[in-house]
């Protein structure tokens, strides 16, 4: 516990918080009166002048941003030789602290949290500030569930250089979650911070970052050359709609990535509506197929010149006629395409093949049990016929077969059934755990059930095996302690509550799930908290009253702490009254009791309360 107090002003508390460029401390801002974070610069930071005059100004411009879901920045200031910077003192865990306690967040639930974290970092983009060190660690979770991006310490203008910088070994900003870019010592801009929220996403549907290593400079060049693995094979329950978003957002070249926070939320918002995915842009770049295509077209096009010249010398020698049969003759040689194979290739890949041929197509759409379902069956022209550039073709896809049986997922373990489904061409719905006498992960129900006639594209709700866990006895327990309880027996504190009880303060009177009670690990637990009993105090006090002779309402009033409350009210027609209060309050000490005539204030006097013996 420090005693040591800022500028005269800020009372420093316990440290809450350090990493390698300040130490955080929980104050009290006696001018304010109210609870503040106060970040305290490293020695090694406050001598370099450089350094501090730039993060002086980076704080004064993170401090102009004001957005529910970034924490506020109240100030910079200097106490001697330390620097320091007030900030919003948010009560709850980071989002690193709620990953590693759950394993991995459910994907609804991941994408609630991302969309927060966009329109932060879109709010401080507009503000043209780049925050350069998105991670969970930066990112708080309040007692409520909201969520606040901290952090910008390191965050630089945009119309500044925004390269990440180190001294020695120590690198401002965590490798985990570096763009490729800030790897290899380049210019960071928003498109970076878009990187790394792609980063944290992925932790938090598989519970692992994409990339990890022995040391921080083996992680940094898998960012720079390794692709990452989908996110999807690693966690079943990821759709391919959010696998794609995570994978353009992890794009090896910024150019391909998402180019604004708006444009990467409004895809994850298409994912919770279409889990399916393809309406992700992907990045119009070479793949494996398009490589191909471009050879065969490199090697077709010194054929064509040669071929191009031979029919110009062929039209010199015949003029007459050549101008109709040479431009025949061209159109048929060197704007001739070969019809591509497109046969049991996905409808999307096969659409990508023929736009970059600029050939139309149309679509048709037939039930097939040998080829699978979104995938083409036949083609018109078939492969190897001749095709010009703005011809159509006709593309027959396969619908799967007609209908089939719903196969038994029971007594499969989750990953199984998950393949299953997959297999089948039917899509992963709800997932839902229950307490079973079955082995945890084991699919113990699902909709629809086994033989019931299902088509391509249906979805199968299951509900799997959760482990489960006795509920412990929090009765007398302190909050901090049922908590400890809590984590430890694999649950979760939830709503803490108070309520007037005889037990000591601060102590758990009841809980929403009753002890020894088996439930879900990872269920929230709500308690009530005991709240001490109010103390009465009561005063006595005599007020005279001149009446006119029509008459007078009389109102007394008593001012508290908590406001003004009316004590007293009466209207009176003789000339002279004498009013005796009775009064009681939950507060001892001196209060005003205040005497209205007709609604104007006509005296005030103060009296003591007195708690009752």
């Amino acid at each position: 516990m420090s005693d040591r107090i800022l500028s005269g002003r800020y009372v420093l508390g316990d440290q809450i918080g350090s990493g390698g460029m300040a130490v955080v401390y929980l104050a009290w801002d006696k001018e304010l009166g109210r609870e503040v974070a106060v970040k305290i610069l490293r020695s090694e930071y406050n001598e370099d002048q450089d350094f501090v005059r730039r993060f002086n100004l980076e704080a004064q411009a993170a401090s102009k941003m004001s957005h529910e879901n970034i924490v506020g920045i109240y100030g910079v200031g200097q106490d001697g030789d330390t620097r320091y910077i007030v900030m919003e003192y948010v009560r709850g865990r980071t989002l690193k602290e709620v990953i590693r306690q759950a394993g991995r967040i459910k994907p609804e639930r991941a994408v609630q949290i991302t969309l927060k974290i966009l329109a932060a970092v879109d709010c401080a983009h507009r503000s043209h500030v780049v925050h350069r060190d998105i991670k969970p660690q930066n990112i708080l979770v309040d007692v409520e569930g909201n969520i606040k991006v901290a952090d910008f310490g390191i965050a630089r203008a945009t119309n500044a250089s925004t390269q990440t910088y180190t001294d020695g070994s120590n690198v401002l900003g965590s490798v985990h979650y570096f763009s490729p870019e800030q790897a290899s010592g380049q210019v960071a801009d928003e498109k970076s911070d878009l990187y790394s929220v792609g980063v944290v996403l992925y932790e938090m549907v598989t519970g692992e970052v994409p990339f990890d290593g022995e040391t921080p400079i083996s992680v940094a060049l898998k960012h720079v050359q390794e692709p990452p693995r989908s996110a999807r094979s690693l966690e079943p329950t990821v759709s391919k709609g959010l696998d794609e978003v995570i994978l353009k957002a992890l794009d090896k070249e910024a150019a391909f990535r998402y180019q604004s926070a708006a444009e990467m939320a409004r895809d994850l918002k298409k994912a919770i509506r279409n889990p399916r995915g393809g309406f992700v842009d992907k990045p119009d770049v070479p793949s494996g197929l398009r490589a191909r295509i471009k050879a065969m077209g490199g090697r077709a096009g010194l054929w064509r010149k040669a071929r191009r010249w031979a029919i110009i010398l062929g039209c010199l020698i015949l003029v007459t006629g050549g101008l109709y049969y040479g431009s025949r003759l061209y159109r048929y040689f060197f704007v001739r395409l070969d019809m591509p194979n497109l046969l049991q290739l996905d409808l999307e890949e096969a659409v990508e093949y023929l736009e970059e041929l600029d050939v139309q197509y149309t679509l048709e759409e037939r039930h097939d049990g040998q080829v699978r379902y979104g995938h083409i069956l036949e083609q018109y022209p078939q492969p190897g016929e001749p095709v010009w550039p703005g011809d159509r073709v006709r593309l027959v896809v396969s619908m799967g077969v007609e209908g089939l049986m719903m196969p038994k997922l029971l007594e499969l373990t989750r990953s199984e059934a998950v393949r299953v489904i997959e297999e089948n061409d039917l899509v992963l719905g709800d997932v839902r755990l229950e307490i079973s006498g079955a082995e945890p992960g084991i699919v113990v129900g699902q909709s629809p059930t086994v033989n019931q006639w299902v088509k391509p594209g249906d979805r199968v709700d299951l509900t799997v095996s959760g482990e489960s866990a006795s509920v412990p006895d929090l009765y007398g327990y302190t909050v901090e302690e049922a908590n400890g309880l809590l984590v430890a027996s694999g649950f979760v504190l939830g709503q803490v509550t108070e309520a007037i009880d005889e037990m000591d303060a601060g102590l758990v009177v009841d809980q929403s799930v009753e002890a020894g009670t088996l439930a879900l690990m990872g269920e929230s637990i709500d308690v009530t908290v005991s709240q001490a009993m109010p103390v009465t105090c009561r005063a006595q006090v005599t007020i005279g009253v001149q009446a006119s002779e029509h008459g007078v309402e009389v109102v007394c009033t008593l001012l508290e702490s908590t406001g003004e409350r009316e004590v007293y009210r009466a209207t009176l027609e003789e000339e002279q009254q004498e009013i005796t209060l009775n009064l009681d309050s939950f507060e001892p000490g001196m209060h005003t009791v205040r005497l209205y005539l007709d609604g104007e204030l006509v005296t005030e006097k103060d009296i003591e309360f007195v708690a009752d013996e």
